[in-house]
């Protein structure tokens, strides 16, 4: 999404960004890095993590905020955060019903 290609891009997706995206994003002008996140974020983005406590530019912080995207810092690695934080998620945030009953 970053460089532009977004045919395939769900929906709905949490977003983690490393080094590669954070470094890529620092050789974009602000202007052209704007564009591109404000793009990525229209694809109602429900959160953003940046791993390995990698300093985030404030106008990464303004164009998240513009789309009502929360972002997380944690200085846990890419990988730790997806090992982490997708089942949790996907735990916490899936559909549930309850059901009473008796077995009398």
């Amino acid at each position: 999404a970053l460089a532009g290609h977004t045919t395939r891009i769900a929906e709905g997706r949490m977003w983690v960004f490393g080094e590669t995206e954070m470094s890529y994003l620092g050789t974009l002008s602000e202007a052209d890095a704007l564009a591109r996140l404000d793009v990525l974020f229209s694809f109602d983005v429900p959160a953003v993590f940046v791993s390995k406590g990698l300093p985030v530019p404030e106008f990464f912080v303004e164009a998240a905020t513009r789309h009502g995207v929360p972002v997380f810092v944690s200085g846990r690695s890419t990988k730790e955060i997806y090992r982490r934080v997708k089942p949790f998620l996907e735990l916490s945030l899936a559909p549930s019903s309850t059901l009473h009953g008796s077995l009398a």
